[in-house]
């Protein structure tokens, strides 16, 4: 029924509004929050004795909704319709807090059957008379919560960890996954294969239908399948061979690791979880302070760990290097849940608020994990407690998608992204990203403007 901003906007403007609603309704006017009508509707509000002053009737169903749109409204109007036939509700009440600016939806609101069906913009409703009784003073809703600001107070005031994605990497200019796998597939010395060229290595991600696990091992296999040399040797080849995609250029900047030194050096978090081979953020923060995992192996230390949870391929080579690149790989850290890897971020995710930066959030092993932690959090049901944030750019749909079918979208991806405890907080541009971190972490006191 809520596909809203977020989920906690929502949470705090249907709490306002039940607050509202209270102060209009007599004594004897009950006042149902989050009332099941029949098996699969559950009402925000329920008024089974109406509301005298707003000449509501019996069993009216109060939905509250922070932005409206065509699906929404025609969807809810459906589904309640059906209630209204069959007596179960006999009037149904909208209340919202957007301008309607579109006059396709202005239209067809005004076809929609006004004894049943009545819509208030609740900043309208609250300066009718009817809306205040016994004198009693209602102040106008704020538009919005600023997840930035909620994101900053969680900073400030909470044990974090930062989860670090490609994304980190790639404005860094290194390669992404694709490019990366692609450069593992060229022939070089006659490996991983004599027949894969600059022209058909792309052919080989699309075969493998452009799955990053399933290309990482057939590249894997032609490495490890030189009888020359034993498995460990070969594997090194391999080791090697990620390492000079990587690091081709002698000196690296990126204002988004940057940024994210900053916020650690200010604030030490509970542990930097990344899914990188690089170190380039190794290298930036201070070793007394930091120190780098890769494998099993972590030392009892008060310095602030950095976990390479898909390995990490050092650039002078000064510490061993590995990689989760396969298929066969994410198979063996996935299936077993006492894995180091699964561990620490599960621990991560129990125990501190988390911070997703550099990600698409389509990982599935990464989506498991987020679930299976969800499911154990003893808020899990509680909308206005999501604990950890995601920072997503906002990508519009492609063809002709209107700004009210893309704004639907979005809010249907941080509905999503509710599901996994994340609070959405959107950028438009990639250049965005650095100042809205400067930000959370004190860095800077200007707000960005997204």
């Amino acid at each position: 029924m809520r596909t809203l901003n977020s989920y906690l906007e929502a949470k705090l403007f249907e709490d306002k509004i039940g607050d509202y609603l209270a102060s209009i309704c007599l004594n004897d006017e009950k006042i149902l929050k989050e009332y099941t009508i029949s098996e699969r509707i559950r009402a925000d509000f329920y008024l089974p004795n109406g509301c005298k002053n707003m000449k509501w009737l019996p069993q009216t169903a109060v939905e509250v909704k922070k932005g409206i749109n065509f699906s929404s409204i025609s969807r809810i109007f459906q589904i309640y319709h059906v209630l209204f036939k069959e007596q179960k509700i006999s009037q149904l009440i909208i209340i919202h807090n957007s301008p309607i600016n579109n006059d396709s939806l202005r239209n067809y609101l005004k076809t929609l059957d006004s004894e049943f069906i009545k819509i208030y913009n609740v900043n309208e409703l609250i300066q009718k008379d009817e809306f205040t009784n016994n004198d009693k003073e209602i102040k106008e809703i704020p538009s919005e919560i600023d997840i930035i600001d909620k994101a900053k107070d969680a900073y400030n005031n909470m044990r974090y960890t930062f989860f670090l994605g490609a994304g980190l990497s790639m404005d860094a200019q290194l390669p992404s996954w694709s490019a990366l796998l692609e450069s593992l597939l060229k022939s070089e010395n006659k490996k991983p294969f004599e027949y894969i060229n600059n022209a058909n290595s792309e052919s080989i991600s699309y075969a493998m239908g452009y799955s990053s696990i399933v290309t990482g091992r057939y590249a894997l296999d032609g490495y490890l399948r030189d009888d020359k040399k034993n498995e460990d040797e070969n594997y090194q080849d391999f080791i090697e061979r990620i390492r000079k995609v990587l690091y081709k250029k002698k000196n690296y900047k990126s204002a988004l690791i940057t940024s994210v030194a900053k916020a650690v050096k200010r604030k030490k978090p509970a542990q930097i979880i990344t899914y990188n081979y690089d170190d380039l953020l190794d290298e930036l923060l201070n070793k007394k302070d930091f120190y780098s995992v890769s494998d099993n192996i972590i030392p009892r230390t008060k310095e602030v760990p950095i976990y390479h949870v898909h390995g990490m391929i050092s650039r002078d080579n000064s510490r061993p290097s590995n990689s989760v690149l396969s298929e066969k790989d994410y198979h063996h850290l996935y299936s077993n849940p006492h894995n180091w890897a699964n561990v620490v971020q599960l621990n991560a995710l129990y125990t501190s608020i988390c911070f997703f930066i550099g990600f698409s959030m389509t990982d599935p092993n990464q989506r498991r994990l987020l679930e299976l932690a969800r499911a154990k959090d003893k808020h899990s049901d509680e909308i206005d407690k999501l604990p950890h944030f995601v920072f997503l750019k906002k990508a519009p749909l492609k063809g002709e998608a209107s700004e009210e079918v893309n704004k639907e979208h979005w809010r249907e991806i941080e509905y999503m992204m509710s599901d996994f405890g994340l609070n959405v907080i959107w950028y438009n541009d990639f250049s965005d990203l650095p100042k809205i971190i400067d930000y959370i972490s004190g860095y800077t006191k200007n707000k960005p403007q997204i």
